[in-house]
């Protein structure tokens, strides 16, 4: 499990990394409604005000998976921008660790091998991934698809997983490439 500070480096990393200042107690704390969205008017120790609007907040993924942090004593953060072209569609997957998704650019369309049913989010739109459960991910509009997957998990342990089917023709692609 992450630990508290662990959670702390975390959030005040992506918090840097979006350009948003850090909470500071003592700070003004108003809190608004836009457009139906919950937002926080942050005043910082330089009076410089910024709106922070809430995206998600999360306990379970999209199939109602708990949300669970793996044991590790070498936790780790990754994250990275998938762009998918319309039409385009991923390979089946899993994921040993919780991914947390934010769709930056168009509509991703998330599929379950299970039953073929399928959920939409769009540009603006945050959820927690399913992890055990095959899926994946699909470009089905006319316009270009771009999300950002951020990973919680543990050094030298993988985000995600294809099936073994995949990635026996992946390696035999990738030998014959060599």
């Amino acid at each position: 499990m992450f630990n508290r500070i662990d959670f702390i480096r975390f959030t005040g990393a992506l918090s840097a990394g979006l350009g948003l200042k850090p909470y500071q107690h003592g700070s003004t704390n108003n809190v608004s409604t836009t457009k139906g969205t919950p937002a926080m008017n942050v005043a910082s120790s330089d009076q410089v005000q910024n709106e922070v609007t809430r995206i998600s907040s999360d306990s379970a993924s999209i199939v109602g998976e708990p949300l669970a942090y793996p044991s590790s004593p070498n936790p780790e953060i990754r994250s990275a921008i998938l762009t998918l072209d319309p039409g385009k569609v991923t390979s089946w997957m899993t994921h040993p660790v919780p991914p947390y998704i934010y769709v930056l650019e168009g509509t991703l369309t998330i599929e379950f091998a299970e039953d073929g049913s399928r959920k939409q989010y769009h540009a603006g739109q945050a959820f927690l991934q399913a992890r055990a459960k095959w899926h994946r991910g699909r470009n089905d509009a006319n316009d270009r698809m771009r999300f950002l997957a951020v990973f919680c998990g543990a050094k030298d342990v993988p985000v995600i997983l294809h099936p073994p089917v995949e990635q026996v023709a992946q390696r035999a692609t990738s030998d014959f490439e060599s």
